[in-house]
């Protein structure tokens, strides 16, 4: 459920999403060190004042990523996918 959901259950207010994302662990840091995230683009702040820095950015990450996986056969991408997510919330 997102953050904000969440916050509206339990507190009957949205107001409390930001504290139900970390409860929740849904935050970069997070998902990064689970291993749910790849790749992460600096937003700088707020990225809707620098939108064609931002973009910059986000199309350099999307060509990194996509030339990362360009060469890899399909099924062993699709393999790799399966365990990435096979022990998801195992610890």
């Amino acid at each position: 459920m997102p953050p904000e959901g969440a916050s509206a259950i339990v507190h009957r207010t949205t107001e409390f999403a930001p504290d139900m994302a970390q409860a929740q662990g849904v935050n970069v840091a997070a998902l990064y060190a689970n291993g749910l995230v790849d790749h992460i683009v600096d937003e700088r702040g707020d990225a809707s004042l620098e939108p064609h820095g931002f973009c910059a950015r986000m199309a350099q990450a999307i060509e990194y990523e996509l030339g990362a996986v360009a060469s890899v056969p399909v099924p062993e991408l699709v393999a790799a996918r399966a365990r990435k997510f096979a022990t998801l919330g195992v610890r």
